[in-house]
């Protein structure tokens, strides 16, 4: 047993799981679907199990489903390493420095993603940088469909999901009773000795049970067990199995274009759907925790992916002819799926101008999870004290409770956004410094105009990037911001004094005027009155009242900020637009609305072309964004 490696993770516990649920179907005494398992697979001694447990499973899958087994597939079938790097980046551990993987991040990698062909992406390729257009692509031929997590302590579900699919995907605890496991007599399935003794994790598939276990698919090759498979007593599968999930292969379905998503899908199961990495990957930077490049989740970002973009010769940006880069820095307010189909939404009309729009995504739903804790976090007593308060009473009770929980997130986010522009110990950048370095290189042998777009609390990752990218020579030709979080103070320190000196110039604000902010509210049955940089400033900023640039009155606090923005007394057009005022630059009645908005986006892509956009936003393009 030493010489393989056992690291599969027990899933841990998510609320979220839906449970299986079996039907009333009278159920086989046994089943043995051993004649129907297409390939056994060797995992050498890799710790990949939950890769090649699962292409166990899917291989099943395809097989007995005749009409849709292609010739590749039937010999090679689909690929573990693609299963097993996927899992790691769906699975609930941070990073990736570490060789095990749990079966819920197996599962999740398969429904988001898809499987290539193992002749696309062989056992040896590891890593994500194999993870190419084409091999995402071709995943999207053998999707995952519905998947149901199976309660281990139900023997019965277990056995209905087996006469209902065929097979089960297992984690289990292996003991050294898995080490000799061999048949008593020629061609009898030998059963595993039971050990208490554990020595690591293990995935397996489950092909049928009797009356005295179930029968198993390993993956440690054929010479295990007979020919690959054994059979688990129920007592050693009670006492070991951690997890048990049950699925289907899903319907595969070609996803339209980013174009063809803006101009002719048009219904709304199109538009609910959360858009694949392959889609938007072009056009996001991913900032994870610690400023570190996001290598977790649904869209993630390498190294690789920023030498794509930014390669000088035959980069991305290079080859699509733009001579406009638009760094648009996203706020927190939305998760990562919503800022997604953001992404979707803006880009055409962007290429269509000239501009790339490279998106720096960071914190997603940081806001959301602030929203969360008004309408679900605070306790009953706090709900029914809040209930019965009215206006500025209620809105201050929300302010005090919320701040004690949600100031150590704020306070969290900041520090992520200082560490992303910086360097780790070892010297190495982190991800804002990586593409800030990146930009350097590609701005020394092609011709681009830099345009920063900050919106609520991409303002603060901005206000960090702005010193190390004017020490690598970068260049602003435009800054705006829109409903920028930031607090004055911060503007004054990192800003101000370059704007002064004309290293940036004065970044064109977008925020609602007094009346809107008053007007604007955070949450759903339980509001909060005001808009979300109030309670910005009254409860997550370390002092209450702490003055935000993305407010009037916060603005007005400071005659400095005043010269720049206020000629004799009204918002100078050129550098302040005031939505819920009379103005065409914004229609924009709310915090979060501003990129929602046709009016504040093509006023936008006017400053960063000299000209109005053609063509140019419409509700229709932004109104699912």
């Amino acid at each position: 047993m030493s010489k393989r490696t056992l690291d599969a993770v027990p899933d841990q516990v998510d609320v979220r799981d839906w449970f299986y649920l079996p039907t009333l179907k009278v159920l086989p005494e046994s089943i043995d679907n051993r004649n129907h398992v297409p390939l056994m697979l060797d995992q050498g001694q890799e710790g990949a199990c939950t890769g090649f447990a699962l292409a166990a499973v899917i291989n099943y899958l395809i097989a007995n489903q005749k009409t849709r087994l292609p010739g590749e597939h039937g010999i090679n079938g689909v690929s573990p390493r693609m299963l097993y790097e996927m899992a790691r980046r769906y699975d609930e551990w941070p990073g990736e420095r570490y060789e095990g993987s749990s079966a819920r991040g197996a599962m999740k990698g398969w429904v988001t993603h898809g499987v290539a062909a193992r002749s696309l992406w062989p056992d040896e390729v590891k890593g994500m940088r194999h993870f190419n257009k084409q091999i995402a692509t071709a995943a999207n031929e053998y999707p995952g469909g519905a998947y149901f997590r199976i309660q281990t302590q139900q023997l019965r579900d277990v056995h209905a999901a087996l006469a209902e699919t065929g097979i089960v995907y297992a984690t289990v605890m292996v003991h050294k009773g898995w080490n000799d496991v061999h048949s008593r007599r020629s061609g009898q399935l030998p059963v595993i000795e039971m050990f208490d003794e554990i020595e690591g994790g293990h995935a397996i598939a489950l092909v049928g049970y009797n009356e005295d276990g179930f029968i198993l698919q390993n993956s440690w090759g054929p010479n295990w067990g007979l020919n690959g498979f054994a059979l688990m007593t129920y007592d050693d599968f009670a006492a070991h199995v951690t997890d048990l999930w049950v699925a289907q292969l899903g319907v595969p379905i070609q996803r339209a274009s980013t174009q063809r998503m803006q101009t002719e899908a048009q219904s709304s199961w199109v538009k609910a759907q959360p858009p694949k990495l392959e889609e938007v990957r072009n056009y996001i930077v991913n900032v994870g925790n610690n400023g570190y490049l996001s290598d977790t989740g649904k869209y993630w970002t390498t190294p690789d992916d920023l030498q794509r973009l930014f390669d000088p010769q035959h980069g991305l940006i290079k080859e699509s002819g733009c001579n406009h880069l638009m760094l648009y820095m996203h706020g927190g307010l939305n998760n990562e799926e919503a800022s997604a189909r953001r992404v979707l939404a803006m880009t055409p009309v962007c290429k269509k101008n000239g501009i790339y729009p490279l998106h720096i995504m960071w914190e997603s739903g940081v806001f959301e999870t602030v929203r969360a804790m008004i309408e679900d976090k605070l306790g009953a007593p706090d709900r029914e004290k809040a209930q019965s308060l009215f206006g500025d009473a209620r809105d201050f009770f929300f302010e005090s409770t919320l701040g004690k929980l949600a100031k150590p997130l704020w306070n969290e986010m900041k520090e992520n956004a200082r560490l992303a522009s910086a360097t780790d110990r070892h010297d190495r950048p982190m991800a804002m410094r990586s593409v800030i370095e990146h930009l350097q290189a590609y701005s020394k042998v092609n011709a681009l105009d830099i345009h920063v777009v900050a919106h609520s609390a991409g303002s603060i990752l901005f206000a960090h990037s702005v010193e190390p990218m004017l020490k690598h020579r970068l260049q602003f030709k435009t800054v705006q911001m829109l409903a920028p979080a930031l607090s004055v103070e911060r503007f004054m320190i990192d800003l101000y004094p370059k704007i002064d000196r004309a290293e940036i110039p004065i970044p064109k604000m977008y925020n609602l005027n007094a009346k809107a902010e008053l007007d604007d509210f955070v949450g759903k049955s339980w509001v909060y009155g005001k808009s979300l940089l109030y309670l910005v400033s009254n409860s997550m900023e370390s002092e209450r009242g702490k003055p935000i640039v993305g407010m009037e009155v916060g603005m007005r606090t400071e005659a400095l900020l005043q010269n720049l923005y206020w000629q004799n007394g009204q918002p100078n057009p050129e550098h302040l637009v005031l939505a819920g005022s009379e103005t065409r630059d914004s229609k924009s009645k709310t915090h979060g609305g501003f990129d929602n908005d046709p009016y504040t986006m093509n006023s936008v892509l006017n400053r960063v072309l000299g000209r109005f956009p053609e063509p140019a936003y419409t509700a229709r393009d932004l109104a699912n964004a």
